[in-house]
């Protein structure tokens, strides 16, 4: 139970400096969310824009949901992972592997939201609704009028 609590405060931590690094940097504009325990950590607005892929917004909140999927994926099959231990010939290390696993999803994530609005397909109002209960899909996305 400790060595969870552990890999889970492990987790947070990179996801919060990975989120100072862009905000820093300047690659986040500012949002206008105060609520919520990613900001109350670490200052950043959940719905701060951290990039923009195919016309689609990437949130910070998005952003770092898959981070933590990613770190928790990890340290659920690696006991006590060591963030920075290199785990590719070309020096990659675990830490690196999350940050680009996270991007990467996103760009996915964002480019099948922009396929969806160019073919102009939307989920019912009752798919969002369970899919919001599962944690699918965050409180602020909207819902859409058909199915196509």
């Amino acid at each position: 139970m400790r060595n969870n609590w552990i890999r889970f405060v492990a987790g947070a931590l990179v996801s919060v400096v990975l989120v100072g690094v862009f905000a820093l940097t300047g690659g986040m504009k500012s949002g206008k969310s105060t609520e919520g325990l990613l900001y109350q950590a670490s200052g950043l607005h959940p719905d701060g824009e951290m990039l923009v892929v195919s016309g689609q917004t990437v949130t910070c909140e998005e952003y770092l949901r898959w981070v933590d999927y990613a770190c928790q994926y990890i340290s659920s099959r690696i006991p006590d992972v060591d963030w920075n231990e290199q785990v590719s010939e070309d020096g990659m290390t675990y830490g690196e592997y999350v940050k680009v696993e996270a991007v990467e999803t996103v760009k996915q994530y964002a480019v099948i939201r922009a396929w969806a609005q160019q073919e102009n397909v939307t989920l019912s109002a009752a798919v969002c609704g369970l899919l919001r209960q599962r944690g699918g899909i965050p409180a602020a996305a909207g819902t859409g009028g058909h199915q196509r």
